[in-house]
């Protein structure tokens, strides 16, 4: 009974060292560095050819060089503006049509074709064609950013309506409510974490879309700094924007998480 006792208290130990948000932390930290200290080995060493991966201090000094330039504001101003933009447009947008699809069988059954094709387009094959209509613009931009948006709010918020509790509107049936009542209480609280799913996911992809679109024709915007590092060669500068890119989607994803919390509060 004794040595049970003994076992059983590292073990309680360790489970609850694990829970702690400092030994995470440390943990996070540890990794990163094992990881820089790995990728500056393979180039150290010549593992790996150092002008193919670059390295961690190529790459701070290619950040340094860009704030020190004076653009890098501009740049990311200009990349999240229509991030900004396509998810202005696209949250709503998709989230109203998955709204009323997900309300409606019939409905849904007559754009049930169309929506799996449409959804399955290459939306960086899109690009050149919004760049005709829009011009060299941020419209281009968010254009591509939007076609992401859209579907995946638009299929996010129907299921969260399909997924709605039917009791709970048999329920409401039986008590009389409007239609109104019903949306209002019952049908889009029920579709909330559904809903924030999407916008979390909408986030990541409206950044991919506008990137693409960059990459593709721009006048300015982290696209065009990657295309310009890479036809210079300049490996170290395109991790530098990678890495600013990273971190611009950690910020926002911390943010959403935030939000999400909050929202869903009430469960």
């Amino acid at each position: 009974m004794a040595e049970r006792t003994v076992t059983r208290e590292p073990q309680e130990h360790r489970r609850s060292l694990r829970e702690r948000g400092w030994f995470v932390l440390l943990s996070q930290m540890g990794l990163f560095v094992v990881l820089m200290l790995g990728w500056d080995a393979l180039g150290r060493f010549e593992v790996v050819d150092k002008t193919l991966i670059s390295s961690p201090l190529d790459v701070l000094d290619h950040l340094r060089t860009l704030w020190e330039s004076g653009t890098l504001v501009s740049q990311v101003v200009a990349t999240m503006y229509a991030v900004g933009l396509s998810l202005l447009i696209g949250v709503p947008a998709g989230g109203l049509a998955g709204l009323v699809l997900g309300s409606s069988r019939f409905l849904d059954r007559i754009a049930e074709p169309f929506l799996v094709p449409l959804n399955s387009l290459p939306r960086i094959a899109l690009a050149p064609l919004f760049i005709v209509w829009f011009g060299l613009t941020v419209n281009a931009k968010a254009a591509v950013g939007v076609t992401l948006v859209v579907f995946i709010m638009l299929f996010n918020t129907r299921a969260g309506v399909k997924e709605t509790n039917r009791d709970l509107l048999v329920l409401a049936d039986s008590l009389g409510m409007s239609t109104i009542e019903r949306y209002r209480k019952i049908v889009l609280p029920g579709s909330i974490p559904v809903v924030v799913a999407g916008i979390r996911l909408s986030l990541t992809y409206a950044l991919l879309g506008v990137i693409a679109s960059e990459m593709i024709g721009s006048r300015d915007g982290l696209g065009t700094d990657i295309v310009r590092y890479s036809n210079t060669l300049q490996v170290g500068g395109v991790f530098a924007i990678l890495v600013i890119l990273a971190v611009i989607s950690f910020v926002m994803d911390r943010l959403l998480g935030i939000f999400e919390r909050r929202s869903l509060r009430w469960q």
